[in-house]
């Protein structure tokens, strides 16, 4: 499992990203601090805005892997079938 976080802020260099990465504490995680979120004028208000993308590489069925929507792909190509089966006309 895959995790990427970015943490956006009006000063990056004081996000802590080891910290942040300490709190997650599945996969192979990934921090970047970069210049965004909002710091409100006159205000002690400063607001951060945090993405996190999660990805997994799970295998698909047996059952998935077959047929005339997935041919003969390798399994765990999760992508062609996924691919596949959104292609194909509902009825």
């Amino acid at each position: 499992m895959l995790v990427d976080v970015t943490v956006g802020v009006p000063d990056p260099a004081s996000v802590d990203v080891e910290r942040v990465r300490r709190e997650l504490p599945h996969g192979e995680v990934t921090v970047r601090a970069q210049t965004g979120g909002l710091r409100v004028p006159g205000f002690d208000t400063l607001i951060a805005c945090v993405a996190i993308t999660v990805s997994v590489d799970e295998p698909l069925p047996s059952r998935m892997l077959k047929g005339p929507i997935c041919g003969e792909q390798r399994p765990g190509d999760l992508r062609a079938s996924i691919m596949a089966a959104s292609t194909r006309p509902t009825q």
